[in-house]
């Protein structure tokens, strides 16, 4: 079976390389890298938590596409958002050890991405019992019913663990231990590392990754869920509002399907080869250094917004703006050169990403809030064509 093969080096290794010798077939959905990509072995079982959320949609999605005859799962906390033949769907509380062990024994995945998770929640308790209590006990149930290292781990954290800093960021620089992370957010994703990479020393296959702001359209939320900055600062300029941005807070903001596919290409270089040289941190990043005002500007260019609307303004020089200014770092540059090089991915910079995300909008139909509307899925989809957003279709009576 599949899964004896995962804990089995040698034969990763074999099927890692007549995958790389063979001739895969492409994926169109983001800027590809420069080699042809390993292919995911047929029947791998891919688990991703938090599912119906911004990130986890675009991956389910990627999956889908890219890596042909993989069994997909993906979770939810309350109302799936995702209704597809292409994905069973399971109900789980990160609270509760019944829910989590449900869907690892049903499922019993090779490999698990976990997006699930929450933020900005008033009762700093409840977030770290789902947050990072959640975590471990997802992590002992896999070890439980699959065995230690018998199974790949991804995990998204954020770049607000560097703190600030005025230099670029590479993943190779200060050790978890030295991070200065700021606020409760980023305090949460370094706790989370550190369990991690303790894992990692006992046998987890782990890939982690560092993100500055991902955007992009939804998929299949509905059309009042304007879950990224992206998506307000586009549904503000169309309805004629001013928006105010900051000049001088410096971020690295990615275009989500560049994230998803550092993430994703990271997890199955570990899963095909667990003793395979280099980084497990990756950065998710572009790599271009511009500020929100900066962002603002140039989604006024793409879009054809008057670039008038947007208001310039100072955080970290504005006295009264001094307690906002505390909890946010002026400069965090991601270093995007691990991805280029060790993964071989080509990345967009924010012009390029914005015109196709103005193209999608243009051949997708977008509705008013311009969130990305799936077409209604066929009666009878061709088997031999790649899933396809017709397979991503949101039910009508879901909200979260």
């Amino acid at each position: 079976m599949l899964r004896s093969l995962v804990g089995s080096e040698m034969c990763i290794r074999d099927r890692y390389q007549r995958r790389v010798r063979g001739t895969p077939t492409f994926c169109v959905m983001a800027k590809r890298s420069r080699a042809a990509p390993a292919l995911p072995p047929p029947g791998m079982r891919v688990l991703v938590t938090g599912g119906s959320g911004f990130f986890g949609q675009h991956t389910v999605h990627h999956i889908l596409r890219c890596w042909a005859g993989c069994v997909v799962a993906c979770t939810y906390s309350s109302k799936p958002r995702l209704t597809s033949p292409m994905v069973q769907l399971f109900k789980m509380d990160l609270q509760a050890k019944e829910s989590v062990e449900a869907c690892v024994k049903e499922f019993r995945p090779n490999m698990v991405i976990h997006l699930a998770g929450v933020r900005g929640l008033k009762d700093v308790e409840l977030s770290r019992s789902i947050n990072l209590d959640g975590l471990v006990l997802l992590l002992d149930v896999l070890d439980a019913e699959l065995g230690i290292g018998k199974y790949q781990f991804s995990y998204p954290s954020t770049d607000l663990v560097y703190g600030s800093s005025e230099s670029e960021l590479y993943e190779s620089g200060p050790r978890a231990s030295d991070l200065a992370p700021i606020g409760i957010y980023a305090e949460e994703k370094l706790m989370a590392e550190r369990v991690l990479l303790d894992k990692q020393a006992l046998g987890l296959n782990l890939v982690l990754v560092r993100g500055s702001f991902i955007y992009g359209w939804n998929l299949y939320h509905d059309t009042t869920y304007d879950n990224n900055f992206f998506i307000q600062l586009v549904g503000r300029l169309s309805r004629g509002q001013a928006p105010t941005l900051f000049l001088d807070e410096w971020r690295t903001p990615v275009y989500v399907d560049d994230a998803v596919n550092i993430m994703t290409t990271a997890s199955l270089k570990f899963f095909m080869d667990p003793c395979a040289a280099g980084s497990r941190i990756f950065n998710l990043t572009s790599g271009e250094l511009i500020t929100r005002y900066e962002f603002g500007l140039e989604v006024c260019h793409v879009f054809g917004f008057d670039k008038n609307l947007i208001q310039a303004k100072t955080l970290h020089t504005d006295p009264e703006l001094q307690p906002l200014a505390l909890s946010r770092p002026r400069k965090l540059h991601l270093s995007d050169a691990l991805v280029r090089h060790e993964l071989g991915l080509e990345l967009h910079g924010v012009r390029s990403a914005l015109e196709a995300l103005h193209e999608m909008q243009e051949n997708l139909q977008c509705d008013g809030y311009f969130h990305v509307t799936s077409p209604k899925r066929p009666k009878q989809p061709s088997a031999h064509l790649p899933p396809d957003l017709s397979l991503l279709t949101p039910s009508n009576k879901s909200q979260g």
